[in-house]
Parts: C-alpha cells; sequence; structure tokens
C-alpha cells in the first residue's frame, strides 16, 4: 500500500513556525514544520564568514 510522504516546507522563521505551532495547539501545523539539525546552521554561518553571503537553510541543507 502506498503512503503519501508528508510535504515539509523550508522556512527562515524556524524556530518562530515551531512556536506558533504549539501555541495554536494544532498537530497538522506542528507535523509540518521542519528543524534541519544543528550542524545546518554552523555550516551556513561558517559559510556565511567565509563569503559574506547568506544561503538559506533549505539550500545549505539540500547540499550537505
Amino acid at each position: 500500500m502506498y503512503k503519501k510522504p508528508v510535504q515539509l516546507y523550508a522556512s527562515e522563521r524556524v524556530i518562530e513556525d515551531f512556536y506558533e505551532a504549539i501555541a495554536s495547539n494544532n498537530t497538522r501545523i506542528l507535523n509540518k514544520v521542519h528543524i534541519p539539525k544543528s550542524d545546518v546552521f554552523y555550516v551556513r554561518e561558517a559559510m556565511y564568514n567565509r563569503t559574506g553571503e547568506w544561503y538559506s537553510l533549505d539550500h545549505v541543507e539540500r547540499a550537505m
């Protein structure tokens, strides 16, 4: 039986989206919140320090 995968959305407001989902007590929204691993944040910061250009979390996560 084929089960449709959950579609996650990439957002730069990770922590705000997470707290808004908790505050609204909506589990459907909470399931859609994607929190990248901490490595993604560290790599993005390192890339910014080297290049001076901000990359989106989605871009960095997919590149990793």
